[in-house]
């Protein structure tokens, strides 16, 4: 008998569907979700309503928000007494984690300027 997945598991994977495409530097609109996940604009809705709500999810973020993430980031203290035998390994993660946030906060600078450039360009015409 073939495995037919549960209402669970299909809300799951449009979660996780969901998250893949939000989480692209550009990310997705809802009429992208409702394509991707082939699904209505209500189930859209709510997939979105339990990412923002239920998993505290930013689903909207500025670049002020990305590089004040940045700068907590930046001031983490890593050192042999915070972290002991773990040091090395906070120290990569948090220069990792400073790689992503940078290069985000560079898309949504770019993205940011681009929406202002095109509201400009609406208003001349």
């Amino acid at each position: 008998m073939p495995y037919t997945p549960s209402m669970y598991d299909r809300n799951l994977i449009q979660i996780i569907k969901s998250l893949t495409l939000i989480s692209r530097p550009e990310g997705a609109t809802v009429r992208q979700l409702v394509d991707a996940l082939e699904t209505s604009r209500r189930t859209v809705f709510r997939v979105l309503k339990t990412l923002s709500e239920e998993l505290e999810f930013p689903l909207t973020t500025t670049s002020a928000e990305i590089a004040a993430i940045l700068a907590n980031v930046q001031e983490l203290i890593v050192d042999e007494a915070t972290c002991e035998e773990f040091e090395v390994d906070y120290r990569l993660e948090r220069e990792a984690a400073c790689a992503r946030l940078s290069s985000a906060l560079i898309s949504r600078r770019r993205y940011e300027a681009d929406q202002a450039e095109l509201a400009r360009l609406r208003a001349e015409s």
